[in-house]
């Protein structure tokens, strides 16, 4: 008997992860940004092959901090660990007051991935989807919008192979808006000498 319930702890033990990542990840959302504008993995992985082009964020608005206590572990912009193993579930330890249990979890299941994605410079804030501005279903999935106020944006990155047409289009839309008159419009230009992209700004004409 006590062969069989240990057997049956372990498995369950085995299985608490990704049974509570996935519980999680039913009420929780993930806003994922990177780092530095100039990372040509993320430009080829995430932006067209460079025919794209990347949002900025001031990472000091408030939109970035929207926690209602200082108790509160998501609603935070937050950088992202890598490890080269995967993090373990050891349960909820309530006697140790110094390790607190929330805590642990959130930054296990949210902040913590492989190094192979160390490249990315990744940082996430994490939201409850109770507090989407919409929501609604597509293909019998689950889909939830957040707005982010005008004056999150800090600047536009065109990539370095985007066509005349297009570019020219999104400068003009993006001036057009009194709200955003604040962001800055940039360029992504290869350089000619190293593997390296060059970040420079766009001047009206």
């Amino acid at each position: 008997m006590e062969a069989a319930l240990g057997l049956e702890f372990d498995g369950a033990r085995q299985k608490a992860p990704q049974l509570l990542q996935e519980s999680l990840s039913s009420e929780l959302g993930i806003l994922s940004l990177a780092e530095k504008p100039d990372n040509l993995l993320m430009w080829s992985h995430y932006a067209g092959c460079h025919e794209g082009f990347l949002i900025g964020f001031d990472a000091t608005h408030g939109f970035f901090n929207q926690r209602k206590s200082s108790k509160d572990l998501i609603r935070k912009l937050e950088k992202v660990q890598y490890s080269k193993t995967r993090p373990k579930f050891e349960g909820l330890d309530f006697n140790k007051p110094e390790v607190q249990p929330a805590e642990k979890i959130a930054s296990t299941f949210f902040f913590t991935k492989s190094e192979h994605w160390k490249y990315e410079d990744e940082w996430r804030m994490v939201q409850s989807l109770e507090d989407a501005d919409t929501e609604f279903e597509a293909d019998d999935e689950r889909i939830c919008l957040f707005s982010v106020p005008e004056g999150a944006f800090s600047e536009v990155v065109l990539g370095a192979r985007m066509n005349h047409e297009r570019r020219d289009h999104l400068i003009d839309v993006i001036r057009s808006e009194e709200a955003f008159g604040h962001v800055a419009i940039k360029q992504a230009a290869v350089d000619s000498e190293e593997f390296q992209l060059n970040i420079i700004s766009v001047t009206d004409t």
